[in-house]
């Protein structure tokens, strides 16, 4: 009988025993567990930003203090404009989108709104036309005439030796616009500016240099 007693309190033992070490180790591990948390702090992450600084077109090369030359051989299309005049944003001023597009905004343009001084130019994708050239021309001069109630002065002239219609058109504010509609054999290419403001004599004369120096 006494050695039964003896196992019960030897195993009884042994369970507190267990227990204790349990409760110890549990004990030390959230004391080391709130430690960590009262200790620690985390390491803020730098946040370096990065310069990002605009890419050069490839196909603008300066030729002088005062002028740019634009060239782009994939399209045979080059011709030289005022060095203050920048990259525009594409707009799709053209019938059938901006090959290139180039701008000047003067010092009273307001910003995010229609051009009131300076001036936007573009040369648009060479495109097949499937019409007669004055089929097409007298569409877009019926059309213009339709919004504005005048119809646009229409010439026949020719640039870089090829045949091309020369459409001018001014509107009350004082805004004006020149296109020249080219017949590259059956492709047709659209040179066009819009200009306004107390500068617009000045762009004008720029962008009819702009195209006795176009080469196509």
């Amino acid at each position: 009988m006494v050695k039964n007693n003896r196992g019960v309190i030897g195993v009884a033992l042994a369970i507190i025993v267990v227990c204790i070490s349990i409760a110890g180790g549990y004990l030390y591990w959230r004391n080391r567990v709130s430690e960590a948390g009262s200790t620690i702090t985390p390491t803020p992450t730098a946040i370096t930003t990065a310069t990002v600084s605009p890419t050069p077109n490839p196909l603008i090369t300066q030729v002088s203090e005062t002028q740019n030359k634009y060239t782009n051989t994939t399209y045979g299309i080059s011709f030289t404009f005022p060095s203050d005049w920048s990259e525009g944003i594409n707009t799709s001023y053209t019938q059938f989108g901006d090959l290139v597009a180039l701008e000047r905004r003067g010092e009273t343009n307001i910003p995010n709104s229609e051009l009131n001084d300076g001036i936007n130019f573009s040369i648009g994708y060479p495109t097949e036309l499937d019409t007669p050239l004055n089929e097409y021309i007298n569409k877009i001069l019926d059309d213009t005439e339709y919004l504005y109630g005048e119809r646009p002065i229409a010439q026949d002239v020719r640039v870089s030796g090829y045949p091309a219609k020369y459409v001018y058109h001014c509107i009350d504010n004082g805004a004006c616009s020149e296109n020249y509609y080219v017949l590259r054999e059956d492709m047709l290419i659209q040179i066009g500016t819009a200009y306004a403001g107390p500068d617009k004599e000045k762009d004008a004369k720029a962008f009819r240099d702009l195209v006795d120096s176009i080469n196509l």
